[in-house]
């Protein structure tokens, strides 16, 4: 892969690794109540997923309201003024969509509401999620026009990542003075924190999880080819793979794994709040084969539960896992990286996981939902957004 220049002009907000003392809680707690009134629209939604809800937990002194497409489709001409909508997910107007005329009438759509939203004088806080759509088939005219706009107009851009920020000062002329990186948020508070260790290192040997809804994107090929494997059981434990997955890939998987030397635990339908916490437990590795990826709230999770991630070197990983667990990821031009990193992984003692667990739980805590909320209000309120 090759390197990017390094802007020097967007503003990065400061991470701390130092613990939350009695004063600083009270500190945020203070600041809460102080929080600025305004109306927030949010567009667009995703259900079942709690990224939303963590971003406006400071938001206090706002009224949010969280826009469906479908919504938005019917009401555009009819919703009352917003002093701020905070836009996500470009391609989240043309999921399903494969009409071109489709395609072109809810760009037509978006647009106009982003007009009227700036005419009306309210301002646009936009966070860049990916680099490209995660569905085959939908960098698409729209998408790119949309995504323009944003680059053109909107008042804040919100990346994840100093690599996010890369991207869109290189690939899409993006002005380095608007955008504010502020990590993704860890997951501490949303899912049970149920106690509870990982099941007992055997030597050379790690228990593997891959989670989350699957997706082309995530490398789903990858994970069959290495862990599937002959010789895998020398250095895999067992192997979990638990989420939403559709009914081809669901085949392929089990059709990879029937004859496996080791324990394969599939769970692929979508799984249930409560039943999170038990599948970290009982992992001591968490992999995550990407074909491309930005920002991934998987590996978020994992740092919440002090579980390190098995990954490729690309996007914003690294930058959102601490030192300790960077190498565990790999190049993901190498064919053999991810058996390497999985051996890696594998290899590790109980004394080496444990400080790789801790050194993820302190980054978790420093990027606990609350405190990444509030610096994302502090970034609009110094820009005069709020």
């Amino acid at each position: 892969m090759s390197a990017i220049p390094q802007p020097t002009a967007f503003r990065h907000s400061p991470v701390s690794m130092a613990p939350v003392s009695s004063a600083a809680e009270r500190a945020d707690e203070q600041g809460q109540r102080n929080a600025p009134r305004f109306r927030l629209r949010v567009y667009p939604t995703v259900s079942r997923n709690p990224y939303l809800g963590l971003l406006y937990g400071a938001f206090e002194g706002a009224e949010v309201e969280m826009l469906e497409r479908v919504r938005l489709m019917r009401r555009f001409g009819f919703m009352g003024r917003a002093d701020v909508l905070h836009f996500h997910w470009e391609d989240g107007s043309f999921w399903g969509v494969k009409s071109p005329w489709t395609v072109r009438h809810r760009l037509k759509i978006v647009l106009r509401m982003l007009n009227r939203h700036r005419a009306g004088g309210g301002k646009i806080v936009w966070t860049v999620h990916n680099e490209a759509p995660h569905r085959p088939g939908e960098d698409h005219e729209g998408f790119r026009a949309l995504r323009a706009w944003l680059v053109a107009h909107a008042d804040m851009v919100h990346v994840h990542s100093e690599a996010a920020a890369r991207m869109l000062i290189e690939s899409w002329k993006a002005d380095p003075a608007k955008i504010e990186v502020i990590a993704h948020p860890s997951y501490l508070g949303v899912y049970p924190q149920t106690p509870g260790s990982p099941p007992a290192k055997v030597a050379g040997k790690a228990a593997f999880l891959f989670f989350g809804v699957y997706s082309a994107y995530k490398g789903g090929d990858a994970l069959r080819r290495v862990f599937a494997a002959p010789g895998a059981e020398g250095f895999v434990q067992s192997l979990t793979v638990a989420g939403a997955t559709p009914d081809d890939e669901a085949v392929r998987l089990r059709d990879a794994f029937a004859g496996a030397e080791m324990p394969v635990h599939l769970r692929l339908d979508r799984v249930p709040d409560e039943d999170v916490p038990g599948l970290f437990r009982g992992a001591h590795a968490c992999v995550l084969p990407y074909r491309r990826t930005m920002t991934s709230g998987v590996a978020n999770l994992a740092l919440t539960y002090g579980v390190p991630v098995v990954a490729p070197d690309m996007g914003g990983i690294a930058e959102g896992l601490p030192e300790s667990a960077r190498a565990l990821l790999y190049d993901p031009d190498d064919p053999n990286g991810l058996a390497r990193a999985a051996e890696r992984a594998a290899a590790l003692d109980q004394t080496a996981w444990s400080r790789i667990s801790a050194d993820c739980r302190a980054l978790a805590a420093d990027r606990a939902p609350f405190r990444q909320s509030q610096r994302l209000l502090a970034a609009m309120t110094r820009r005069g957004i709020v």
